[in-house]
């Protein structure tokens, strides 16, 4: 009897695990693709821009166990620097010399800490950890991203996060003996399609 009272137990926890119910966020597959990305920043004279559109095939989204029973879903997109379209060609040898594209021909944006499309709701918002990697300086933020619902299974979500060049240790040029010189404040909007493919 005792045997029996046991293995009815262990078979209702099994059953009740929230790594294997059927709402379970993590048992979706969850993929997404970049629609666009853009830059922008001021100078002491003017404004500029830099965009950038992916056509990639949708990428999978990585599971980040944050506790045994606990999982959360990553994003990391990577962006070449020297696939930026900018509004002024005489920046982007200045932008790509800043962030030492050489070295670091990427930018990297990595998405943290949500749980699933089935916790999204539509013309909703959440605020989630972004990590942003700039020159081989990785800093980690908060941002307000707002949610848009599509069809069942798929959602964009947009951000916007202002950064500090000098968070990543880096010094806003100037140009024509100082006349010229660029802000240290940039803005980065983001723009991320997520959908489901089986489970």
């Amino acid at each position: 009897m005792l045997h029996r009272k046991y293995f009815l137990a262990l078979l209702t926890s099994l059953i009740m695990s929230p790594s294997i119910m059927a709402g379970n966020p993590c048992a979706e597959n969850i993929f997404y693709s970049l629609q666009n990305i853009s830059i922008i920043g001021h100078t002491n004279i003017n404004s500029f821009w830099l965009k950038y559109s992916e056509n990639k095939s949708p990428q999978r989204a990585t599971d980040v166990a944050e506790t045994p029973n606990l999982k959360t879903r990553s994003i990391t997109i990577a962006i070449p620097a020297r696939n930026f379209v900018f509004s002024n060609r005489l920046m982007r040898n200045d932008f790509l010399s800043l962030i030492h594209a050489d070295k670091f021909p990427d930018i990297n944006i990595q998405l943290q800490g949500f749980k699933g499309l089935a916790n999204l709701k539509n013309d909703s918002s959440e605020i989630m950890l972004v990590n942003i990697t700039l020159a081989g300086v990785k800093r980690a933020m908060s941002v307000y991203c707002n949610i848009t619902r599509n069809s069942d299974n798929h959602f964009i979500l947009s951000g916007s996060q202002l950064i500090k060049l000098s968070d990543f240790n880096l010094v806003p040029p100037s140009k024509f003996l100082g006349l010229v010189k660029v802000n240290n404040e940039l803005i980065i909007n983001f723009e991320i399609k997520l959908m489901v493919q089986g489970s």
